[in-house]
């Protein structure tokens, strides 16, 4: 969303030209707005006043009406001052950051929700507070909501989930002479992280431990106004690697891969996959990537020297007794995954993933021969079988994953090599590693 003038218009008491020739401008925010968000890595700081204001410099007139939002996007700085007592709620999405600065004087109704990857900071000294009757802070999706001030109400609310951070420095058990707070709730689940202090006295060496409330994980969070939000990204690139063998050839797996003839491929624990993806599509349980990576075999011949006879298109065995025969392929993949989260943990995830992928040719691919015996020891490169392997590949996998430790199965919808040799189908399964 790239909303970069400020379209108050209507909303606002007196119209703001869209070229003004201060740098800097003030004004007023409608009294019917009653939430403001901050998108898409803006910053705002905020503070009290007598009245409701927005400050920005004249190039950077970002704040727009929606409704009863004000919403600030779009990489912007502002400044907002809000009236004493009034109720509001801030939302802070998408790497953006709200700085409370100072003190807060009383007020009914106070919510703050911090989304992906944003910062909300409740900024100033211990001698610094907030009082509101009703608190509710909110942090998903490794965002974090943090104050360094006193915070007070009779009924609050602190709910964290995915990887999110709530840490509240200072929270008074008694705001002012009355009764103790009256609806107390805290909630964290998946991997979040809650934590809260008393205030006794006006000094820091009067925080004690950890907040002796109960702190309730699961299910509870899943009631506490968490409304369904637009795609985001949440995730960052991820790291996949594989290892495992190839499963074909030799007896009692014969005609499993789809080799005839006398010439076989033997199993081999040289697969190898590596790639690094970037989330393209990212919600709370189910992600898409789209990546780059390497997709590297060895393929063991069951006969000792073997050679490719290009005239005939075929695998020949000149019977050495003290040789060893590889191939090697290499194909420059692009592997599109789509990737699930499993269970309230998300530490089991289901990924299935289409491999497209384009033959990498060159001497260190193609047949490699491996002489040993008591005249020499010479290792041979053969790249002619090269013309040979199919240029380009598909191959699906499906992998399950537990905190990035799993298990892969890989299967071509296309043979190694081309329809005029012996074709070649190799599943490949093993072991996957996933690094977010």
């Amino acid at each position: 969303m790239k909303k970069t003038f400020l379209k108050l218009m209507a909303f606002f008491a007196t119209a703001v030209p869209l070229a003004l020739p201060a740098q800097n401008y003030t004004q007023s925010i409608p009294d019917h707005i009653n939430e403001i968000r901050v998108e898409d890595n803006a910053r705002i700081v905020v503070t009290e006043g007598s009245g409701a204001t927005i400050a920005a410099t004249a190039d950077a007139q970002v704040a727009t009406v929606n409704g009863n939002r004000l919403i600030i996007s779009d990489n912007a700085s502002a400044a907002i001052t809000l009236p004493a007592g009034r109720s509001i709620s801030f939302v802070a999405d998408d790497r953006s950051q709200i700085t409370f600065n100072g003190s807060f004087g009383k007020r009914d109704k106070l919510s703050v929700v911090s989304n992906d990857y944003a910062k909300v900071s409740f900024s100033g000294s211990l001698a610094d507070s907030l009082w509101a009757v009703d608190l509710n802070l909110r942090a998903d999706d490794y965002s974090n909501i943090k104050s360094d001030i006193r915070l007070a109400s009779f009924h609050y609310k602190f709910a964290a989930n995915d990887h999110a951070i709530i840490h509240l420095a200072c929270q008074q058990d008694k705001p002012e002479p009355g009764p103790v707070p009256s609806v107390q709730s805290l909630f964290k689940e998946d991997n979040a992280h809650l934590t809260v202090y008393h205030c006794i006295g006006d000094s820091i060496v009067g925080m004690r431990g950890e907040h002796d409330l109960s702190v309730t994980e699961g299910s509870g969070v899943s009631g506490a106004n968490h409304t369904k939000r637009p795609i985001r990204h949440r995730r960052t690139p991820s790291l996949d690697f594989a290892w495992g063998l190839h499963n074909w050839g030799d007896s009692p797996l014969n005609g499993f891969s789809g080799i005839d003839g006398t010439a076989s491929i033997r199993t081999s624990f040289n697969h190898i996959h590596l790639s690094l993806n970037y989330p393209l599509i990212s919600t709370r349980r189910f992600g898409t990537y789209l990546g780059l990576g390497l997709d590297w075999n060895k393929y063991k011949f069951d006969a000792s020297e073997i050679y490719f006879n290009t005239d005939a298109a075929a695998f020949v065995d000149s019977g050495d007794a003290h040789c060893s025969s590889r191939m090697l392929t290499r194909y420059l993949v692009v592997p599109l995954t789509l990737r699930f989260d499993l269970g309230h943990s998300r530490k089991w995830t289901l990924s299935i993933a289409a491999l497209p992928g384009i033959h990498w040719s060159g001497s260190h691919t193609g047949i490699r021969r491996q002489y040993e015996d008591d005249l020499r020891d010479v290792l041979q490169k053969d790249p002619s079988v090269n013309k040979f392997i199919n240029p380009y590949k598909l191959d699906l996998r499906a992998s399950l994953t537990y905190s990035g430790i799993g298990i892969y199965l890989q299967a071509p919808t296309m043979s190694t090599m081309r329809s005029s040799v012996q074709e070649l189908y190799p599943i490949k399964f093993g072991l996957y590693f996933s690094f977010d």
